[in-house]
């Protein structure tokens, strides 16, 4: 004999399930102008050193200042992923320019030890519910095929996503190998 679930369809928006995802995983962000400040650099230098083996010497405060604090944006901002432990942990940053209803990903690095959040798309899901107007546009960034740190962005994970948003009618064609998603 059949068992059968009374099962209640519920109909979230995409902003209602981050705002769902974001306090079942405790964690709190602040967006503030970009400024240099010991904590992030701490975890720039061990997502660099971890994630993409760069070596610790190259990995100065001073390049780190270059690339993420003085960079020509036109409004530069950094929005910090928290922990909400007792200390307050920094996860990730997201380094983002901001130009009236556009919002473009510029960078985003994470505390490796915390992987298993998937704090990139979770940070690029927040940023499209939290900060860009009803009317405005989030860009993610280039892909740049001979870049090995941007091998992520044609990953299998990463294609599923883009699949997704290829549903809601934009194509969208890797020029690489020709393929359409």
């Amino acid at each position: 004999m059949a068992k059968y679930l009374d099962i209640e369809l519920q109909t979230k928006t995409l902003k209602e399930m981050i705002k769902e995802i974001h306090e079942q995983k405790s964690i709190s962000c602040e967006l503030e102008p970009a400024a240099f400040d010991q904590e992030s650099y701490e975890l720039y230098r061990k997502y660099q050193i971890q994630i993409h083996l760069d070596p610790p010497q190259k990995l100065s405060v001073t390049s780190y200042k270059h690339f993420l604090i003085d960079a020509p944006f036109s409004q530069c901002m950094h929005l910090k992923y928290y922990l909400n432990t007792p200390t307050k942990k920094l996860v990730g940053v997201s380094v983002l320019d901001i130009v009236e209803d556009i919002v473009s990903s510029v960078y985003f690095y994470y505390d490796p030890d915390y992987k298993q959040l998937s704090l990139g798309t979770y940070s690029a899901l927040y940023e499209i519910t939290q900060l860009v107007q009803p009317d405005g546009a989030y860009y993610l960034g280039f892909y740049i095929p001979d870049c090995p740190k941007m091998k992520y962005k044609v990953s299998n994970k990463a294609r599923k996503h883009e699949r997704v948003v290829a549903s809601s009618n934009r194509t969208f064609r890797d020029n690489t190998k020709g393929r359409r998603w």
